[in-house]
């Protein structure tokens, strides 16, 4: 593989344009498009459902599915008593 070292003196007020391949072009939007969804999510998730749900304005209710497996697993696997 060649390298190639360049040095130029380019003016201020020249403007440089770069054409980029499609496929980095979409790169860079879909990195920029999920970067602003992740920011829209925080910012709706955080200030509107947050609130409501930590403020009971919308009625929850919690259960555990941890409780239920640990329940049906036991039942069909019986531990052994020691004799």
């Amino acid at each position: 593989m060649a390298q190639i070292s360049l040095t130029m003196r380019v003016p201020y007020s020249q403007r440089i344009r770069v054409k980029l391949p499609i496929l980095e072009t979409f790169k860079l939007a879909w990195i920029q498009y999920f970067s602003f969804f992740i920011l829209i999510w925080l910012v709706i998730y955080q200030c509107t459902l947050g609130y409501a749900f930590k403020n009971n304005i919308v009625e929850t209710t919690t259960s555990s599915e941890i409780h239920k497996a640990n329940k049906n697993y036991l039942l069909q696997n019986p531990v052994p008593h020691l004799k």
